[in-house]
């Protein structure tokens, strides 16, 4: 059920409000200022294929066959471009608002929309700081 509310929450938002990349990073920037400089050093086709990702690792239920790529981003991320630890956090609060805010008008937010998103987050955060605390 968890799944499909997180589907059916970013299916909607993409008929409600098309690509909703750059207002996750206008979201992102007001969360985290610090994060963009970091961004902006990258154009913007990779900043799509972050986001695209991003929106793929929420859209998992599980993370077990993703160790391996997390443990690469987050390495790469920290070693090339200075990422902390609380920045994911952020990013994830973003898509999390940004999405909720593009289907408000169509769909009733409710508790378990609610929950479906904060475990969620919970569960890719733990999968990060796992990877954190091993490299």
């Amino acid at each position: 059920m968890m799944n499909d509310l997180i589907d059916t929450s970013l299916e909607l938002a993409a008929e409600n409000a098309g690509d909703i990349t750059f207002a996750i990073y206008e979201q992102y920037y007001l969360l985290c200022p610090d994060a963009k400089p970091l961004i902006e050093t990258v154009d913007l086709g990779v900043q799509g294929k972050m986001i695209q990702e991003v929106m793929r690792l929420i859209m998992l239920s599980d993370y077990v066959g993703e160790a391996n790529y997390l443990k690469f981003e987050v390495k790469c991320h920290k070693t090339s471009f200075s990422v902390e630890g609380h920045m994911y956090s952020l990013l994830l609060q973003a898509v999390y608002l940004v999405v909720k805010d593009a289907i408000k008008d169509v769909v009733d937010w409710d508790q378990t929309f609610e929950e479906a998103w904060q475990q969620r987050i919970n569960d890719l955060l733990g999968e990060i700081e796992t990877v954190e605390a091993a490299i």
